[in-house]
């Protein structure tokens, strides 16, 4: 059973502890296994090692049984975890108030949080959101030079607003000829549509590792590997990339 990363595993459990109520605590935390237990006398256990060779940690234990009373005072509920919870939500709507958080946290996760640690919540969304953007967009250059190298004589340009800093405003390429010659393709849909039928966070890491490959043979490989960890996900993926 895969889980993600280490970072993705310890943020289930904490979400299970939250969840759950339940006294579970990260017995080990090293590079490469994490360990998971609940109170005294309570056989749930969940044990992760990583891949040799990936970032992936891999669940190899696993025992679902609670026979512990739930605790209420659960110090995992805090604006950590409820950011990493609604980050999207933040991404899609920056301007989503702190009234509106709290209730869909009481509503959707049957919790109660004051005003303090929601806006606390908001602020670390929006942190790791525009940060995130920050990055992808540093990496402009990175990404034109890529098939510039690979496709001689193509064009591309990057358009920006001049001011005290630049401030992007496009990227251009051959857009409508790569439509002409591959009128079906629907890229930018891609991971909306997959996601519909392939859920879950560990499958949407591989699909972008995926998209990314700038060559067939890196592209075969990681192919090759999503059909040995998911059958299902990898038939759709290629359904998809022969109707481009």
């Amino acid at each position: 059973m895969l889980s993600g990363t280490k970072d993705i595993f310890k943020m289930a459990i904490k979400t299970h502890v939250v969840k759950k109520r339940r006294g579970v605590k990260i017995k080990k935390n090293k590079n490469i296994r994490v360990r998971a237990i609940c109170v005294d006398g309570c056989p749930w256990l969940c044990y992760a090692r990583k891949i040799q060779g990936e970032d992936i940690f891999q669940i190899k234990t696993y025992n679902s049984k609670h026979t512990c009373s739930k605790v209420w005072n659960n110090r995992c509920c805090n604006s950590n975890i409820v950011s990493y919870w609604y980050m999207d939500d933040f991404r899609d709507n920056p301007h989503m108030t702190i009234s509106h958080l709290l209730f869909r946290v009481q509503k959707e996760k049957k919790l109660a949080m004051s005003n303090g640690p929601g806006l606390r919540t908001k602020e670390k969304a929006l942190k790791n959101v525009m940060g995130k953007v920050a990055q992808q967009y540093a990496k402009l250059e990175d990404y034109v030079d890529e098939p510039l190298i690979t496709n001689l004589g193509s064009t591309i340009l990057i358009k920006t607003e001049e001011s005290d800093i630049d401030r992007f405003q496009g990227l251009y390429g051959l857009c409508p000829p790569i439509h002409e010659l591959i009128p079906n393709v629907k890229h930018r849909h891609l991971y909306n549509n997959f996601k519909e039928e392939n859920p879950g966070l560990v499958l949407r890491q591989k699909l972008w590792k995926i998209a990314k490959v700038t060559y067939e043979q890196k592209y075969r490989v990681l192919m090759d590997k999503l059909k040995e960890d998911h059958e299902k996900s990898y038939t759709w993926l290629s359904h998809a990339y022969a109707l481009c």
